[in-house]
């Protein structure tokens, strides 16, 4: 079953994306808003880690775009090209690990175990930081879905609920496995200790 999955998700994944940033240049405001822009949020969500990992290179870029000049030409097209692929590698393999660490945590294993206490430490902090931020995100997204339900802008009740929800499930996830790891970690460190 998980053979499958490991394909199947991954092509979920990116399909999913690849559809979205092609309806992204639909010139209707009224399809955008309609469809768009709810199916953006939901996506959003569902990939929240690798939104995190992505954060910092994606302010810089956008921070960094009015310095670069439409006129670059063949090199900047090549650029934008490289970084899409990238983007799309990197979603699949994020998908991969997902599934193929369910797997393993399944069997008492998994890729995030190291046998130093730095990286395990690392690992469990990072875990929990991320956990948190899919908290603040899921407070965030639905205080300006209630403002812009307020504004005018209508979504569907599952629109309002739905991205936040998938946020929430991706913090108790993340803090759940961050949890359970430090304790793991805190009972190998004080082993060796009790002999």
């Amino acid at each position: 079953m998980y053979k499958r999955l490991k394909l199947i998700v991954p092509i979920v994944q990116v399909l999913a994306v690849l559809v979205l940033l092609w309806a992204k240049h639909w010139e209707s405001l009224t399809i955008y808003q309609t469809y768009v822009a709810p199916t953006e949020r939901i996506i959003r969500a569902v990939n929240i880690p690798l939104v995190f990992a992505w954060y910092p290179i994606l302010w810089l870029l956008e921070h960094a775009s009015p310095y670069l000049s439409p006129e670059g030409g063949a090199p900047l097209i090549l650029g934008i090209i490289v970084f899409g692929l990238i983007l799309v590698l990197s979603i699949a393999l994020f998908w991969y690990f997902v599934v193929t660490e369910i797997e393993l945590r399944k069997q008492g294993k998994s890729l995030l175990k190291f046998p130093d206490w730095f990286r395990e430490l690392a690992v469990a902090v990072g875990l929990f930081g991320f956990g948190i931020g899919a908290i603040v995100c899921a407070i965030t997204d639905q205080q300006s879905r209630l403002w812009m339900h307020f504004g005018g802008i209508n979504f569907g009740i599952a629109l309002v609920i739905l991205p936040p929800l998938i946020l929430l499930v991706w913090a108790v996830v993340l803090i759940g496995i961050s949890i359970h790891d430090f304790i793991g970690f805190l009972r190998i460190a004080a082993g060796p200790a009790k002999q």
